[in-house]
């Protein structure tokens, strides 16, 4: 491939689907095409790019060129925090907000997997709350990886590394000639809706309003110019409120002013309705966040732990689960951690137990500079809002206490127990935390217990212990 073919199929790349190549691409392109020009019985790339010229933007070899081109990597659960994300944030809020049909959109479905991880999260949240019906919309530029998506045929050594509790319940294992393949369960190929789809296309032919929106490892291929346009169009599709979750490589650039970093990768729309100016967020009866506006922002759910050496506000919420905050007020270091339950696990993320939890906190803020023996602690949760009284908050209070205790850190204040979940503020660099109490699974039946409005503020830490 010439220099000048090269050109060539570059600018004719970025106009038919948005995407910059660069330079490097020259041997990928090259393996990629060869068999298109074999097939075609031409003897140059300048007379393969002539060809797809002649046919124009409706003939048949834009397809397979746009799908020998186009990067297809993709995996069942990849970058599980956001399916963990959806599962413990997204969808309560949606339910907390009325919404019994959230609408999640796939914007980079590829072969299938991530639309399908999509529909099994989604699926699970409707078994466990009662008249649910998500909608999923799966959409990608390539038709040929559509229809393997909406075929939902897979071998089972795709579901590598993926706990089998996850996937398992919503497939049909292959028997004789497919021994080793997995089917899709109807009921999960129902709930989503294949479309082919150009992100650089004028319009999209796509209702608006959706719960969240998945664009991941799609951005990174595109010029900085063409990923403000589709931004910009994503957010326009998002409910008040959305949220927009991207690859690991993505960030937000000027259109990060109208959303919320909520996590690496995991931004929130903004919402302007009238409705919030009433300091009240759509979806979750969540309200404006307390303490300095100027703080970073951060969001944890359980199985997280942040620490910080800025000045960061890290919020979570509570059920039976608990949280432990430590800082150290000489350097300004502190973090918190949202663990599941008390003891030790090698199974799951480390983060859900608390052992490891706590662990993994130290850790990060001995990386981070702060001195074991200026660290001070606080609790929060340990609600009895299951509705079987299975102890589990008062096993993870007792083993809180007798982790800071064998690690020779004061537990300066406490909030904790209680029949309702809590809603928490932290603040990393002065240990000020910020509380409000969430309705409970016991209010009697018909009875919604309100959030309380204000914030109180968690007692203060008290003359700062002698340095040791």
């Amino acid at each position: 491939m010439s220099d000048a073919e090269l050109a060539d199929l570059k600018r004719l790349v970025l106009r038919l689907t948005g995407i910059a190549l660069g330079d490097a691409k020259r041997p990928l392109l090259v393996m990629r095409l060869a068999d298109r020009l074999a097939h075609h019985r031409l003897g140059s790339f300048a007379e393969y790019l002539e060809l797809i010229e002649r046919e124009g933007a409706d003939g048949p070899e834009i397809g397979a060129m746009i799908h020998r081109v186009t990067t297809h990597k993709t995996d069942f659960f990849r970058e599980p925090h956001h399916f963990d994300y959806l599962n413990d944030v997204v969808l309560p809020a949606a339910l907390a907000n009325g919404c019994r049909k959230p609408r999640i959109w796939c914007a980079a479905a590829s072969t299938g997997e991530e639309p399908y991880s999509l529909a099994m999260v989604l699926a699970g949240f409707a078994r466990r709350h009662a008249g649910v019906r998500p909608n999923l919309l799966a959409t990608d530029i390539d038709a040929k990886v559509i229809e393997t998506a909406e075929r939902g045929v897979y071998g089972v050594e795709r579901m590598a590394g993926v706990p089998s509790s996850l996937w398992q319940p919503h497939v049909d294992m292959g028997k004789g000639k497919y021994t080793g393949q997995v089917r899709m369960s109807p009921a999960l190929r129902e709930m989503i809706s294949f479309r082919t789809l150009n992100l650089t296309d004028d319009s999209w032919p796509i209702e608006a309003g959706f719960d969240a929106i998945f664009c991941r490892n799609v951005l990174i291929y595109f010029d900085p110019e063409t990923r403000e346009q589709i931004v910009a169009r994503l957010k326009a599709m998002l409910k008040p409120g959305g949220w927009l979750m991207l690859g690991h490589a993505e960030t937000l650039q000027r259109q990060s002013v109208h959303f919320e970093r909520c996590r690496p990768t995991i931004y929130r729309l903004a919402d302007t309705s009238p409705a919030a100016a009433d300091n009240q967020h759509a979806g979750t009866n969540e309200r404006r966040w307390p303490g300095d506006p100027a703080l970073q922002r951060v969001e944890i759910v359980v199985g997280d732990v942040h620490a910080s050496e800025t000045p960061t506000q890290v919020r979570t919420l509570l059920g039976s689960c608990v949280s432990v905050a430590l800082w150290d007020d000489v350097s300004g270091i502190g973090g918190m951690n949202h663990f599941l339950v008390p003891g030790m696990s090698d199974d799951g993320p480390p983060g859900r137990f608390g052992g490891h939890a706590l662990d993994l906190l130290l850790a990060q803020l001995a990386e981070l500079g702060a001195r074991p023996r200026r660290l001070r602690a606080k609790i929060f949760g340990g609600a009895r809002t299951l509705r079987s009284d299975m102890g589990v908050g008062e096993e993870n209070i007792a083993f809180a206490r007798s982790y800071l205790e064998g690690a020779g850190i004061p537990i300066v204040s406490e909030r904790c127990g209680g029949d309702a979940a809590l809603e928490v503020y932290f603040q990393t660099h002065d240990g000020r935390a910020f509380c409000r109490r969430r309705y409970g699974t016991f209010a009697p039946a018909g009875e919604v217990r309100p959030p309380r409005i204000e914030f109180p503020v968690l007692p203060g830490s008290g003359p700062r212990p002698a340095q040791r």
